[in-house]
C-alpha cells in the first residue's frame, strides 16, 4: 500500500485536510471525491497507479478531516471557491485542468424529471472525446458501467488515445 501524508491548509476560514501521495511533481493530479465520501477512499486508485504520479486528494468541507463550515448547508460556489484556493496552494504556478463527469441517473431509469433538468450545464462530450482528448495525461473511469451513454465513436477515440501512449485507469468498487 502506497503511503500518504496529511497536509493542512487554511482555506477560506476553514482548516482543510488534503491527503498527498508524493510522486514526480511533473505528473501531478488532483482527485476529488463526491458526496458522502473522503479522500482516503482514493487509496485503491493510487495503489493501482504508477508510483511516479504525485496525487492530491482534499476532503471537502464537512468531510473527513476538514473542518465543518459555519452554516447548516453548503453551496456549490463554496466548493468552487475552496477548490480555487486549494489549487493555488497545491500548484501555484501552473494551470490545472480538472474534469469530472457524473451521470445523475441511468438512461433507463423512469421518473418524471425532464432530461434537460439533470445538469446545470451541457456536458461537453464532443470537445472532451474528440477535440481535447490528446491533451489529457490520464483518463479515469471511476466505477464506470457501459450503459450506452458514451457513444461507441468516443470509445474508439479512447482506444486510439491509448494505442498512441495515453493512459487510462479504470477503477471498480461498490
Amino acid at each position: 500500500m502506497r503511503q500518504s501524508e496529511s497536509l493542512y491548509f487554511d482555506v477560506r476560514r476553514l482548516r482543510y485536510h488534503v491527503r498527498h501521495w508524493p510522486g514526480d511533481p511533473a505528473r501531478r493530479i488532483v482527485v476529488l471525491h463526491g458526496w458522502m465520501d473522503v479522500s482516503a477512499s482514493f487509496q485503491f486508485l493510487v495503489d493501482a497507479m504508477s508510483p511516479d504520479w504525485d496525487v492530491y486528494a482534499p476532503d471537502w468541507r464537512g468531510y473527513g478531516l476538514t473542518d465543518w463550515g459555519r452554516s447548516d448547508c453548503y453551496w456549490f460556489p463554496d466548493y468552487l471557491g475552496d477548490l480555487d484556493a486549494l489549487l493555488d496552494r497545491i500548484q501555484p504556478d501552473a494551470a490545472v485542468d480538472l474534469v469530472h463527469f457524473t451521470i445523475l441517473r441511468p438512461p433507463d431509469k423512469q421518473d418524471l424529471t425532464p432530461v434537460r433538468e439533470l445538469s446545470l450545464i451541457a456536458f461537453p462530450i464532443r470537445e472532451l472525446f474528440e477535440v481535447k482528448l490528446n491533451d489529457f495525461d490520464l483518463i479515469i473511469f471511476d466505477r464506470y458501467k457501459n450503459r450506452g451513454v458514451l457513444p461507441s465513436i468516443y470509445i474508439d477515440n479512447i482506444a486510439r488515445y491509448v494505442e498512441n501512449g495515453g493512459a487510462v485507469l479504470e477503477s471498480a468498487g461498490p
